[in-house]
């Protein structure tokens, strides 16, 4: 994909890349070309049938679940029949009605896991994998019927050169059932870094991240992409699952709840866990158009959009 600056014409294509001095969602040209700008999609690829760029994102709130007790959830997946969360209040892990968000099962994990942060699902060993803060980010294994079976692996990782590196406070873990991924804070260096392992506990790799937020608080592997939530500013973001190339996406959250900790992909929808005066759920939907898609933020660890460049892809 071309990347140009500059004016409104100059003998641009399809999917080229600009900033352009308006405020218009959609700029037409002066020779009449159509350009998007980033973070909107649009949906009629009838008319706009050519961009390459066609691409899923966060489209508007659908909708506010309730959920009248425990505390604010710290980690939520979905087993393709109902989403499962866990709370640091009890130690619990609770399975919910997924279209309701009813408890339907309450688990105390206390003596497998402690302080629980994160919990995935494996669709190959159908299991629920649960990363805790102790015992070096011990990750428990429960199944269906939220009984444990037993540990998987401590999702723990030294530097050899003292320089900061060490892996320490677990905040999210997800798996595509041949990697496990973990996401940590509290180090400087590991906070923004993911660690991906072998479903037997090796330590692959560890994936540097964009300075998008400052902590990552869970991670999510959904469409061909390694999806994280940040805190400050409280931000969605991905980057490529192959390449780990940052997607250049930001969706803050911020103007929703101050609080959230973990969120869900799944189908067609996305779940944020969250929280005002008790623990609640928003729901949304994905849609599907053409553009760059997602909105923009700064890559870097401020709130602060100043100076931000907004650009433009062109759609026809």
């Amino acid at each position: 994909m071309a990347i140009k600056l500059g004016g409104s014409g100059g003998g641009s294509e399809i999917n080229d890349i600009k900033p352009i001095n308006t405020t218009e969602l959609l700029h037409t040209d002066a020779e009449g070309n159509k350009w998007l700008r980033q973070g909107y999609l649009d949906t009629d690829t009838t008319t706009y049938p050519a961009p390459a760029t066609v691409r899923k994102t966060i489209g508007e709130w659908d909708g506010v679940l309730n959920y009248s007790s425990g505390s604010v959830p710290e980690g939520i997946c979905f087993d393709g029949t109902y989403y499962w969360i866990v709370e640091l209040t009890g130690d619990t892990l609770q399975k919910l009605n997924a279209s309701t968000f009813a408890v339907i099962g309450t688990f105390y994990i206390t003596n497998y896991v402690s302080n629980p942060k994160s919990v995935c699902y494996d669709s190959v060993a159908n299991e629920l994998y649960v990363i805790g803060t102790t015992n070096n980010n011990r990750i428990a294994r429960f199944n269906m019927s939220g009984t444990y079976v037993g540990n998987k692996f401590d999702a723990r990782f030294l530097s050899n050169t003292g320089a900061g590196l060490s892996s320490s406070t677990a905040t999210g873990i997800t798996t595509d059932s041949t990697y496990i991924y973990t996401s940590h804070s509290s180090v400087p260096m590991a906070k923004h870094s993911l660690a991906k392992w072998s479903m037997a506990g090796v330590l692959q790799e560890r994936i540097e991240l964009p300075l998008v937020a400052t902590t990552i608080m869970d991670v999510q592997l959904f469409d061909g992409n390694i999806w994280l939530f940040g805190n400050t500013p409280s931000a969605l973001f991905s980057i490529d699952a192959t390449t780990h190339i940052w997607n250049g996406d930001s969706m803050g959250t911020r103007r929703y709840d101050y609080t959230s900790k973990t969120f869900v992909f799944h189908g067609t929808t996305c779940v944020i866990c969250t929280a005002t005066s008790q623990p609640y759920y928003l729901k949304h939907p994905y849609v599907t158009g053409v553009g760059l898609g997602r909105m923009e933020m700064p890559q870097s660890s401020t709130s602060s959009s100043g100076g931000l460049q907004v650009n433009y892809t062109r759609i026809k």
